[in-house]
């Protein structure tokens, strides 16, 4: 199929129908008068049921408006069915709650006496038309997805949103800073145990005495130093990839805070150009760093923790700081020195249990500051019932009109989640 273009819209939309004609050949329409009689006689049965792939809406898609099969709008758990004749039987379409669809046949009773024979000739069939509306289905996504975007990215419409995914990183979050919180205080715990031990402490005076370890005589005090560094070294090691682990989702949850709010702010340029922009940018444009000094403190540390640690480990660990120079008697070493500490790339421990204690705490302090403050607060509890976020600026300034009060909101938005479940459920 060849590359859409963007002034070629109709013609690659004539060229779809045509390829989904191919697709079902031998696919007939029928007298839907008929077809009604036999449905109401209760003559359909059902052969594939309660199927999501594809949804049921491209279903209807390549039923009702490319094949222009005849529509019936139906109520209740259906909402739409059509009619067809393939491979000499009889089909009846529709949708389902959920976006499932089923697909029905007209049979004898004697056919399906008890559930759906998969023997059967009519079954086979279904098989058959079930993988050519997903070849087809695929084919349609293909085109419709080229279509959007290139109307979308040359800000042609603005009648699409951006999904929530504020509660499925902030649980991938939380989840990891529960490793991290367990982690530090089993670390806590460690040097407590061994707080006058002689790698912290130089009190033991053991150097003569020897001890038998697995048949082979060591200084006691060496054999002790040995075992608390191994206990250091691993507990430092555990609480420093939990640390990156949860350093990589914080940046993913603030990359959607970031996009996300700036569609409730007062927007000076579409929201697709505002994305192409860095980090660093995005947050100079959604909060104000100028006039407050705590979104300017949070700007300065987050900036701080990602250059250092986020983005080289982001990258593989491929910029210039980790670079390798041959130098006379001393082998390969770093372009500069300094990065033998300040380099997560050649640091044992990528991150201390100093340094994860403080960006843990301030990840904390950072989400926990959104939650409280205005507007965000506001943003925030929008995003935790997962509605999807409008492009389109009317409709933002419609919820951002409802956020009077915390309470009320939340209420609004309870309000709105009932109902919408209803609409799922279609109980109506």
């Amino acid at each position: 199929m060849r590359k859409v273009k963007e002034n070629d819209l109709v013609m690659t939309y004539l060229e779809l129908v045509n390829i989904i004609k191919k697709v079902f050949k031998g696919l007939e329409d029928v007298n839907s008068d008929d077809m009604e009689k036999n449905n109401y006689n209760n003559s359909f049965k059902n052969i594939l049921i309660k199927m999501f792939d594809p949804p049921a809406y491209i279903v209807k898609i390549l039923m009702i408006y490319m094949l222009k099969l005849k529509y019936f709008r139906s109520s209740g758990k259906v909402s739409w069915y059509t009619y067809f004749k393939f491979r000499n039987y009889y089909f009846r379409i529709r949708d389902y709650k959920f976006g499932t669809w089923t697909l029905e046949g007209l049979v004898e009773p004697s056919e399906f006496i008890t559930g759906t024979n998969k023997n059967s000739e009519i079954y086979k069939t279904a098989l058959i038309l079930k993988k050519r509306i997903q070849k087809a289905s695929k084919f349609y996504d293909k085109i419709f997805m080229s279509n959007i975007l290139v109307n979308i990215r040359n800000n042609k419409i603005e009648n699409y949103y951006l999904n929530s995914s504020y509660n499925k990183l902030l649980a991938i979050y939380e989840f990891f800073k529960h490793d991290l919180d367990e982690s530090i205080a089993n670390y806590e715990n460690f040097l407590e145990e061994n707080k006058d031990h002689p790698v912290k402490l130089d009190r033991m005076k053991e150097e003569d005495i020897e001890i038998e370890v697995l048949g082979t005589k060591q200084n006691l005090k060496t054999w002790k130093m040995s075992i608390a560094i191994e206990g250091f070294t691993y507990h430092e090691k555990v609480i420093s990839n939990y640390a990156l682990a949860l350093m990589s989702i914080f940046f993913s949850l603030l990359e959607f805070i970031l996009d996300s709010f700036y569609l409730f702010c007062n927007r000076t340029e579409p929201y697709l150009d505002f994305k192409k922009q860095n980090w660093y940018e995005k947050y100079k444009i959604v909060f104000p760093i100028i006039t407050n000094k705590t979104h300017k403190r949070f700007y300065d540390k987050l900036g701080q923790i990602k250059k250092k640690y986020r983005n080289p480990l982001i990258h593989g660990l491929t910029k210039d700081s980790n670079l390798l120079i041959p130098i006379p008697d001393s082998g390969l070493v770093p372009i500069s020195y300094e990065y033998l500490t300040d380099n997560v790339a050649f640091r044992f421990y990528e991150i201390s249990y100093e340094e994860s204690k403080e960006i843990r705490e301030l990840f904390n302090t950072f989400l926990d500051f959104l939650k409280k403050e205005e507007p965000y607060k506001y943003y925030i509890l929008y995003f935790k019932f997962e509605f999807p976020i409008p492009i389109n600026k009317t409709e933002i300034e419609e919820i951002k009109s409802k956020m009077t009060s915390y309470e009320d909101f939340e209420q609004e938005l309870l309000d709105r989640v009932r109902y919408e479940e209803m609409i799922r459920n279609r109980d109506f």
